[in-house]
């Protein structure tokens, strides 16, 4: 069973333009690329059904999308993951976490 993609990145810089994991024609932007000194908020977004047809990767949409964020200081150390749980039990198979914090501790997860 192939997993579906529920959430992607989106930064915010202190200057207020932004940086998102996925631009509008589907290219992907590595988080490499995200200047973290300059960080004023990092969410995790929703795909919307349009978004998700640009996509390459299996993406699950939402038809009301939504985000969750975090506020970040420059002093902060940015943590986000996206994290795979796999139950070899024969119960709920695969599951992704996505997860936001800051200094070492985790404060969202979806």
């Amino acid at each position: 069973m192939t997993n579906l993609l529920t959430y992607y990145w989106n930064v915010v810089y202190t200057d207020g333009t932004t940086l998102s994991q996925f631009n509008n024609d589907g290219t992907e932007n590595p988080w490499g690329k995200v200047q973290q000194d300059k960080v004023n908020r990092v969410s995790w977004y929703q795909f919307s059904r349009k978004m998700s047809k640009k996509i390459d990767i299996p993406t699950k949409w939402a038809l009301f999308p939504t985000h969750h964020g975090l506020d970040y200081n420059p002093e902060d150390k940015i943590f986000i993951c996206r994290r795979n749980h796999i139950d070899f039990s024969g119960g709920k198979g695969h599951k992704i976490e996505y997860i936001l914090g800051k200094n070492g501790k985790e404060i969202i997860k979806l």
